[in-house]
């Protein structure tokens, strides 16, 4: 009877966009923060040796050859543009650095929007955790700036930015392979990646000379 009377599921219908997507304002007005990583990265002396002695805490020189470096992704909510920030950590400090860098490479935020809990739970946790930091209320309340979390358990009102985090994932999985890079390696792969992804077009291409581009 099920398989006879059973009807096909329908999606219900996509509600209204939030007010903060659809403001006229300049890029990165409006952004979407989340990080990415941990990425391995090479460590390199000034003579471009892999193999670096460096003091650990305790003083002693021990021999890495690696380290982690992660990526503050700021997504446009308005353009759908993206800026790639590679960072050491995920440190009060190193974050404040990317906000200023965004300001200087782009412009300053207004709202910053980020998850609360879900897939990325751990990344929630670090950037819920800069959030009540002292320095960083201080520092955005001198600013104006305003971050907002998503609601619990609502990751998927996230997905203006995670989509794009997918997207940059794909295009390094097809630059780096079984490569490894240096921190100054990651870097200027990110930037391209940022370059790419920011000449997409916003809609379908049609294939009409007349049609308009957006």
């Amino acid at each position: 009877c099920q398989k006879l009377l059973a009807f096909p599921f329908k999606y219900p219908d996509n509600p209204p966009l939030p007010t903060f997507r659809l403001m006229c304002e300049k890029p990165f007005s409006m952004c979407g923060v989340d990080f990415i990583g941990p990425f391995k990265s090479e460590v390199v002396n000034t003579d471009g040796e892999t193999d670096l002695s460096i003091k650990s805490v305790d003083g002693v020189n021990e021999s890495r050859t690696s380290h982690k470096l992660y990526v503050v992704i700021f997504t446009c909510l308005v353009t759908r543009a993206i800026c790639l920030i590679v960072t050491p950590n995920r440190s009060t400090e190193l974050f404040l650095g990317a906000i200023r860098e965004l300001a200087c490479r782009y412009t300053e935020p207004k709202l910053m929007v980020s998850d609360n809990e879900g897939a990325f739970k751990k990344a929630s946790e670090v950037l819920l955790k800069i959030a009540q930091d002292p320095k960083l209320k201080s520092c955005l309340s001198r600013r104006g700036i305003e971050w907002r979390f998503l609601p619990s358990r609502a990751s998927w009102m996230g997905g203006v930015w995670e989509r794009l985090v997918g997207i940059v994932k794909k295009e390094l999985m097809k630059m780096q392979g079984k490569a490894k890079f240096n921190e100054y390696e990651w870097r200027s792969h990110f930037i391209e990646i940022e370059s790419i992804l920011n000449d997409r077009p916003l809609t379908q291409v049609s294939g009409k000379r007349t049609d308009p581009e957006a």
